[in-house]
């Protein structure tokens, strides 16, 4: 059975107690009290300083996680109200009913919020911190198997596997707190909007190494597809039809923006830029328009140099598009393709049989696939920009920095653990105090709290350190290593 926009968008929380407050709010919807809730939340506060692609960047140009987040409402907002119109058109108006139809002004605004939390759980050094804390956790599983001993199978699979996704629904549902319990206690439709994976590790299909919510917090993922209808007619966990377009508006910004950033950052030239957006240009129904107007094949010269050959204000705008303009309108248009895209496979989003991202759709007679150029684009960021020899020598420090705090943690839990087995029952002085220092008191007194499972107080560790910012990872491993002296 098809999902129902009335159910997949109405405005209840999973708190209870919270379901009816905000619905008929005169000064603002549920879902715009979602959007304010996340601005003002200290998560999506610290993206700024959070590595998008080039960490510790002194180029203040460049993109962190909290301008490509803020870039992606946009281009999300854009989505949901195109979504919107193309629903309402006569010939899609037969797929709605009556309360469908007037459910749908929430689409933009929820577009937006979810947009707003969908990085928050990405740790310092962006994805290369992801690999650095599971490997240090596996590890960790290692140096201190008291610490895990305890945890059930499930536990133990997906506590040294550090995921961001799954990170950004802790974050939501529990870790930021928005009165007693139930995280910023968002609407139903934003969060799930948010689950790009609705599924658990161990639960993974195969092949899948994503997943979208921990062990701790699957209770909350299954009331939230319980609630909102989110299963296929097997009656499996599905994604929220609004989840592919957010997939596609991070897609968009990154696939687009990364490209800037290289380019303030002397990583590739001008002559790159255009060359390798050319054939995505092309595909689009750009051509002509990444390039020289007059010979596309013209080489331009470094990105030194760009303010030579293209001062508009010289009588050069007819030489040639500049980056940002080129930027625009690849982004509008892979907007509209990314809707269009959705509305060719709109019964089977529908009923949970969609497989994949919306961009690397294979195409049809009136709407032609993108992926190629997609991938193309893709590989050349992996070959020439994302392994530059700045970003692979911050992520050698990075691996000591994260890998050091992680185990001074787990040593200083594993101590806490002993002393609580021994008679003496006593922490080292200098245990107490660069527990005290490290601000890590809270997760011993759960070891005291949680004393059949460790499970939840290894949790509060890549809490810890998944949402410290780069800068300050960098500045604590200073300090307990000694080297502020």
């Amino acid at each position: 059975m098809a999902m129902k926009w009335s159910r997949l968008l109405e405005g209840k929380t999973l708190v209870s107690k919270q379901d009816n407050k905000s619905e008929n709010n005169p000064i603002r919807t549920i879902f715009e009290r979602d959007y304010d809730r996340l601005i003002y939340s200290t998560a999506f506060r610290r993206l700024g300083r959070k590595t998008q692609v080039h960490p510790l960047s002194e180029n203040d140009h460049v993109h962190n996680r909290l301008s490509h987040t803020l870039e992606t409402t946009t281009v999300g907002r854009s989505l949901g109200r195109i979504l919107v119109q193309k629903l309402r058109e006569e010939d899609n108006s037969k797929k709605l009913d009556t309360y469908d139809n007037n459910a749908l002004d929430n689409i933009p605004n929820i577009m937006v919020a979810a947009c707003l939390a969908h990085d928050m759980g990405n740790p310092p050094f962006g994805h290369s911190g992801e690999d650095i804390l599971s490997k240090h956790m596996f590890h960790g599983k290692k140096r201190y198997p008291d610490l895990f001993e305890k945890l059930s199978d499930d536990e133990n699979i997906d506590i040294t596997r550090f995921e961001g996704n799954a990170q950004t629904f802790r974050i939501l549902t529990k870790l930021e707190i928005y009165g007693k319990e139930g995280g910023l206690k968002l609407s139903m439709p934003t969060l799930a909007t948010t689950i790009k994976y609705p599924w658990g590790l161990p639960d993974a299909p195969e092949g899948k190494n994503k997943f979208n919510y921990y062990q701790s917090e699957k209770t909350e993922f299954e009331t939230l597809v319980e609630k909102l209808g989110l299963k296929t007619e097997a009656g499996k966990a599905c994604r929220h039809p609004l989840s592919y377009l957010l997939e596609a508006a991070d897609d968009i910004c990154y696939l687009i923006m990364d490209f800037e950033d290289a380019l303030d950052m002397n990583i590739i030239s001008e002559a790159n830029f255009y060359k390798e957006l050319e054939p995505l240009c092309k595909k689009l129904g750009l051509e002509g328009e990444c390039g020289d107007k007059k010979n596309s094949n013209s080489n331009v010269n470094n990105v030194n140099n760009v303010n030579n050959v293209n001062n508009e204000a010289n009588g050069d705008d007819e030489k040639k598009i500049s980056p940002g303009k080129v930027r625009g309108q690849l982004i509008n248009k892979l907007t509209h393709r990314a809707v269009d895209i959705f509305m060719a496979n709109y019964d089977n989003i529908m009923a949970g049989r969609f497989k994949g991202a919306l961009l690397n759709w294979a195409g049809n007679n009136n709407i032609p696939s993108i992926k190629e150029e997609l991938d193309s684009i893709r590989w050349f960021f992996s070959e020439n920009v994302y392994d530059t020899g700045r970003n692979m020598s911050i992520d050698i420090g990075a691996y000591q920095v994260l890998g050091d705090l992680v185990d001074y943690s787990l040593k200083r839990l594993d101590n806490h653990v002993q002393a609580l087995k021994s008679e003496a029952n006593t922490i080292p002085d200098f245990d107490r105090k660069l527990t005290k220092v490290m601000g890590i008191e809270s997760i011993q007194n759960t070891i005291e709290k949680y004393d059949d499972s460790h499970y939840e107080a290894l949790r509060m560790v890549l809490d810890y350190i998944s949402g410290m910012t780069d800068n300050f990872s960098v500045n604590m491993r200073k300090t307990v290593r000694g080297h502020n002296l």
